[in-house]
This record gives C-alpha cells, structure tokens and sequence, in this order.
C-alpha cells in the first residue's frame, strides 16, 4: 500500500521544527562540556556520570537531527517536484484543451478572413478607380485622424509603499518565494505572501496637442493569406499577401 505524500508545507514545518530542536540540544551540549572540567575537579564519581550521561544524550539528540534533517529536505524536494510536475501537467492539459477548441473553430477564422480580405481586394480596387478619378480615396476618409487638444486632466494611480514608506512598482518586499499550483506566492513555510499596503494617488497629467495623422494603408496593415474561393485550408503554407484578382473578374469577386 502505497503511503499517501504529505503536503510540503507540513514537511518545511518539520524542517523548521528539527532545526529550533536541534539548535536547543547542541546549546545545551556546549553548556554541559563547558561545565565538564568543573565537575571533575569536583572529584564527585557520581556527579561525573551524571554529567557525562547527559552529554552523551544531548549528543545523540544532535546527532539524531542531523541525521533527520537530510531526510527531510530530500522529502520536500521530491514533493516540491511533485507539486511541480502536477501543475505543469494541469496546465499542459488545459492548454491542449483550449489548442482542440480553437482548432475545431478554425472555419470561423476562414470565412471571416475570406469577407476581409473581399474587402481589402476592393479597397485597392476602388482607391485605384478614385484617384484616377480625381475624388477622395477610401483612404482619406477612413484613415485620416485630424489634430485635437488633449485638456489636462486628472488620474487615480494606486502605488504600494515599501517597509520604508517609500513608493515603490513592487507589490512584494524582496526575499525567495515559491509559487503554487494557482500562480500564488508562498513563502518557505506555504503561507500566503502578504502584499504590501497601496495608497492612491491624485496625478495631473498637463494639456498637449495630438497631431494630425495619416493612418498607414489598410491594405498594410493587415495579414491575410492568399486566398481564392476553394483553396485549401491556407495557413498551411501562403505568404501573408492579398490575392490579386483576374484581368476582368467582376467587382467584389475573388478569381476561382
């Protein structure tokens, strides 16, 4: 029957709870060898095996804890890689979740690609068509962005105050930490890190003039496969480029 892991925060307690042990008996030990000298001097047989039979025992306590301590931090690193390992293997399983989902949705990416890039195909089209024309492209009247005043205004900032008062990005005073299987910063003993106080702030942010833009052609902007009624599924090879259409096809339509 195979024993049931234990928690790493209880394996870390153990840990701290060995050592506060161990640090008592070697203290008590240095105590009692520092009065040895004493006592033989003293001349009192008794008196000396008595002394000489507690060091021997705060010695084996130290030398029990010694032995201990090996064994359990060799146990919380194998559950710590556990822990580890199961998040991982959470996190693979609800990332190969979510890749079949999209996968399984992947019409929908190939049909509204097909009406954009209809649209892009006729944006050229038309502009080529307006500016031999001589009237307002596309362009001009979707993509311009005329200036504007920007007012000054007021906005809420949150900052946290470090452990000397002092702002600071940080919402954790530095130190090691641990994360667990939900992304939450644990200390060495699996407590919650406590985030730092935050106090909010009152900045002005002064009036500035926002200039006047041409936007980038849309065609350009844009990353569309090449496409064709009846292609096959096109994100298995194409460069990201528009299809041009056929000498001749009708407007609106994309060449078979």
């Amino acid at each position: 029957m195979t024993d049931t892991p234990r928690a790493t925060e209880s394996i870390a307690a153990d840990i701290d709870g060995v050592e506060v042990d161990r640090a008592a008996a070697a203290g008590r030990l240095e105590q009692l060898q520092t009065e040895w000298n004493a006592v033989l001097l003293a001349g009192d047989d008794k008196r000396a095996e008595r002394h000489e039979a507690a060091m021997a025992k705060e010695r084996r306590a130290v030398q029990r804890f010694d032995l201990r301590i090996p064994i359990l931090k060799e146990e919380l690193a194998a559950g710590l890689a556990a822990e580890q390992a199961a998040a991982l293997a959470e996190r693979q399983a609800a990332a190969k979740q979510q890749v079949d989902a999209l996968i399984a949705r992947a019409s929908e990416y190939r049909d509204a690609a097909k009406t954009i890039a209809r649209f892009l195909s006729d944006w050229k089209e038309v502009t080529d068509m307006a500016s031999t024309a001589g009237v307002s492209t596309p362009h001009e009247h979707l993509r311009f962005e005329p200036g504007a005043v920007i007012p000054a205004h007021q906005i809420e900032e949150h900052v946290y105050l470090d452990e000397a008062g002092s702002e600071t990005s940080s919402p954790f005073a530095a130190g090691s930490y641990r994360l667990d299987a939900e992304g939450r910063r644990l200390d060495r003993l699996g407590q919650p890190l406590a985030e730092r106080k935050q106090r909010k702030k009152v900045r002005t942010v002064p009036e500035r003039q926002q200039p006047s833009r041409n936007l980038p052609q849309l065609p350009a902007t844009v990353a569309l496969p090449a496409l064709a009624l009846g292609e096959p599924d096109f994100w298995k090879g194409e460069s990201l480029v528009v299809a041009p259409k056929k000498q001749g096809a009708m407007f609106g339509q994309f060449a078979a």
